[in-house]
């Protein structure tokens, strides 16, 4: 159960970290990235991690 955790733990963990780099980036386009979000059907998830940034 631990392991189980752990691994949802670490996905935040690395999902954080990419988004902060790409909201430092240049490039850096919101627009874009959630359109992309809801083609891959992850917007809800994007979106949380976003307001947590904010």
């Amino acid at each position: 159960m631990n392991l189980i955790n752990n691994k949802k733990n670490i996905d935040i963990e690395v999902a954080n970290k990419a988004i902060k780099n790409a909201i430092k980036s240049k490039g850096f386009n919101a627009s874009l990235m959630f359109e992309y979000a809801k083609k891959l059907k992850i917007y809800d998830k994007v979106e949380t991690y976003m307001e947590a940034m904010l």
